[in-house]
Formats: C-alpha cells, sequence, structure tokens
C-alpha cells in the first residue's frame, strides 16, 4: 500500500510540476489532480484486489452469511438490536418486516 500512495504522491507532484504555470485556472485545476489520481489508481487496483480478498476470506464470508441470514430470519428488529448492543436509539418502528 505504501507503494501505491508512493506513486500516487508522485504523479500528483508530476502533474504540479508540468502544468502550474502560475495561471489561477490551473490553481483552481490542480486542487482536484490528486483524487483524480487516486480514483483512477484505485479503480484499476479494486478488480483484483478485491478478487484476492474474497479468496482470502472466503471461510469467513460464508460464516458471516450465515449468521447474518440466521439473525435476519429468526429476530425482530428491536431483538437485532440489543443483540448488538446498540443502546439509546432514540427510533420508532414502523411496519418492520425480516427481509
Amino acid at each position: 500500500m505504501n507503494i501505491v500512495n508512493k506513486f500516487i504522491n508522485e504523479t500528483v507532484s508530476t502533474f504540479h510540476s508540468y502544468y502550474n504555470f502560475g495561471n489561477n485556472i490551473t490553481e483552481k485545476k490542480l486542487k482536484f489532480c490528486k483524487p483524480a489520481v487516486e480514483k483512477f489508481i484505485f479503480t484499476k487496483l479494486d478488480n483484483s484486489l478485491y478478487k484476492l480478498y474474497l479468496r482470502k476470506y472466503k471461510k469467513e464470508n460464508i460464516e458471516f452469511l450465515a449468521t447474518q441470514t440466521r439473525i435476519k430470519k429468526e429476530l425482530s428488529i428491536t431483538n437485532i438490536l440489543d443483540y448488538l448492543e446498540v443502546t439509546n436509539l432514540n427510533i420508532t418502528i414502523y411496519n418492520y418486516m425480516p427481509l
């Protein structure tokens, strides 16, 4: 991750050094440079990283989804909040139907 962040910072620095001519228009646009570079890089990496994550945590995900499904089927919303230890929640529940 440090390598990716370093690459992003170097790319942003390059854009700033090559395209910042002291012009107000470029100054206004360069503040969007880092978010744009981050979005581009992480969009490209997302698909590969997500597949690796799914493979690595497959067992835990299956267990989580089974528990989640069981909880949704067996408990009402107030029981779910109690199970999750959510307290001091000031909401009114209307027509709750389990998923």
